[in-house]
Parts: C-alpha cells; structure tokens; sequence
C-alpha cells in the first residue's frame, strides 16, 4: 500500500475527531440520523496523516457475536485512491480478529461502484441482495446515486476471516 506508511489509525476519542467523521460521512450521502447513530453506537477509528483526518471506518459487533459489520466507511476525496481505505479495512480484520469474530459484514447500494469494487478485491462475496429496499428506506421513490445510476436496491457482503 505505497503512500499510507505515515497514516495513523486510531480510535475516535475527542469532539472534533466526530466533527471530522461527522463531515466526512455527510459528503459520501450518509443521512444525519445514521451518522448520529453511528457516532453514538460503533466503534468509529479515523486515519491521520499529520494531524489531520483523511479518513474513517465506524464498525459494530453485529447480534451474533462472530460478526463485525463494517457501517461507515471513507476517505476525503484527495485521498481516493491512494489505499487509506484498503488501510482501514485492513483495521478492520484486525479489530474483528482481536474479539474471535470469523467474519466482516458490509452493506452497501447497488449504485455504488466504486464500494463494491473496493470490497471484492479485498476478497468479500455478495451473500445477499435486498431488491427494494433502499426505494423503500426512501419513502417509494427511487433517487439518482453514482453517475446517475437508480439507487434501489442494498447489497451485503461479507468476508470469512
């Protein structure tokens, strides 16, 4: 992972580290009430890179305790592509494999392209697919996402550890 050997992961622990989050998972299309969920229920770890944060993944020990799911993941955009979020998700194993859980889990829209390129080359498998469901989380009407593609249904991932 060239270009990530100065980034620091750690865990949100000040005000203005959620502040940051908070910002970052609003400019990916995160609705207010989820990002105040996460904040308030996950473990939520952000990259830094000289002080400042470039990135983050908020993770949740899912009902059965043999699952994190991975519910929020990014990077601001000057750092697209450059591997922090390939970094992060490498965290995540960790994380999950510090507590015996045997899998990650990540739920994601069908739009969304560039997340689930970014899953399976980090070797998790769709397990499910929830046709309608985002249509519905959005009161019945579709809306246009990633390069004006419908977004309508929800994608689940997961990757044996």
């Amino acid at each position: 992972m060239a270009g990530t050997s100065d980034v620091i992961i750690g865990l949100v622990s000040r005000r203005e580290e959620a502040d940051e989050v908070s910002k970052l998972a609003s400019a990916t299309g995160c609705e207010e009430h989820e990002i105040e969920e996460m904040l308030n229920n996950d473990r939520i770890f952000i990259a830094n890179r000289r002080g400042k944060t470039i990135g983050f993944i908020a993770l949740k020990t899912a009902k059965e305790e043999s699952a994190i799911e991975i519910r929020g993941l990014a990077t601001n955009e000057h750092q697209r592509r450059r591997g922090v979020a390939k970094l992060l998700i490498k965290h995540a194993e960790k994380e999950a494999r510090n507590i015996n859980a045997d899998k990650l889990t990540v739920r994601t829209s069908n739009d969304n392209i560039p997340a689930l390129a970014l899953y399976q080359q980090k070797a998790f498998k769709i397990v499910a697919v929830r046709l309608g469901a985002l249509v519905e989380h959005h009161g019945g009407r579709e809306i246009m996402g990633w390069r004006g593609i419908s977004i309508r249904d929800e994608l689940i991932l997961e990757k044996a550890l």
